[in-house]
């Protein structure tokens, strides 16, 4: 990875705020990430739209990605049932959904049993047009 990295995040299934795990890209690689929003942002960035944030990103192949896919799908079916009021809180897929549930273990174990990511890096997290991205602070242009 060079300093001038951009990634694109293409899934996630945390958040606040920002995506806080997912699935980014970057030329044709996919990586798993975590990331966590800095409260100390450097006065260097001050003028740059984005959250400062750190990432750590771990090579991953297509059947995470694909597993993050259905995780959101079956969310946000479940989603557009609560808004029009046809469920409760209490049928959210994490408590009543056995294939929402596997799938959140298998993303858990995935990420349980990484140690040492193949990224680590700060910069900001920013959105443009609904797509989110983090770009590494060796690449931010004034």
């Amino acid at each position: 990875m060079t300093p001038r990295e951009v990634f694109e995040i293409v899934v996630w299934d945390q958040w606040y705020d920002m995506p806080l795990r997912g699935i980014i890209t970057s030329r044709s690689e996919i990586f798993a990430f975590i990331a966590k929003d800095l409260e100390q942002e450097p006065p260097e960035f001050a003028d740059h739209p984005g959250t400062y944030s750190q990432l750590k990103a771990f090579p991953c192949g297509e059947d995470l990605m694909t597993l993050f896919q259905r995780k959101k799908k079956i969310f946000r079916e479940w989603r557009a049932r609560f808004d029009r009021g046809e469920v409760a809180t209490s049928t959210h897929p994490l408590l009543v959904d056995a294939e929402f549930q596997r799938i959140a273990d298998e993303i858990n174990q995935y990420f349980n049993r990484q140690s040492s990511p193949a990224i680590e890096q700060m910069g900001l997290l920013w959105s443009e047009s609904g797509r989110f991205f983090f770009e590494c602070s060796g690449s931010l242009s004034t």
